[in-house]
Order: C-alpha cells, then sequence, then structure tokens
C-alpha cells in the first residue's frame, strides 16, 4: 500500500473459500518531514553527480594513452 496519509492504519484479510478473516494487523505510517526529504533528494544529487565527473574524467585520461596492440 502506497499513498497513505500518517497514521495507524488496521488491516485483515479475507478468504473467499470461507468467508473467514485473518488477524487484524497494524501498520503504522510515519513520513520524513519534507525538509529531510528534499536533503535526502540534494546528497544524492551531489553523489551522482560526484560519480559522473569521476568516469568521465576517467575516461578522457585512459583514452588518450590507450593503443591498439
Amino acid at each position: 500500500m502506497s499513498g497513505k496519509p500518517d497514521g495507524d492504519w488496521y488491516y485483515r484479510a479475507r478468504a473467499q473459500a470461507s468467508n473467514s478473516f485473518s488477524n487484524t494487523v497494524n501498520v503504522t505510517v510515519r513520513h520524513h518531514p519534507i525538509g529531510r526529504a528534499f536533503a535526502y533528494f540534494a546528497v544524492g544529487s551531489v553523489v551522482f553527480v560526484a560519480t559522473l565527473l569521476t568516469i568521465l574524467g576517467g575516461t578522457r585520461k585512459t583514452g588518450s594513452k590507450q593503443t591498439m596492440q
């Protein structure tokens, strides 16, 4: 399940053959604050860009020194 707001949610499953219900399961939803979510996104973006630049920089350095044998 996704898209649920914060809070406690209770679920039960029903068997079609016997029309009986399972025990109730409690699921607690607590979202991160929006500021923290944006901070995680920003850190992930920095790591992605740093990784991309490292790969591209390494490709340029090794690309000009390689010879075919």
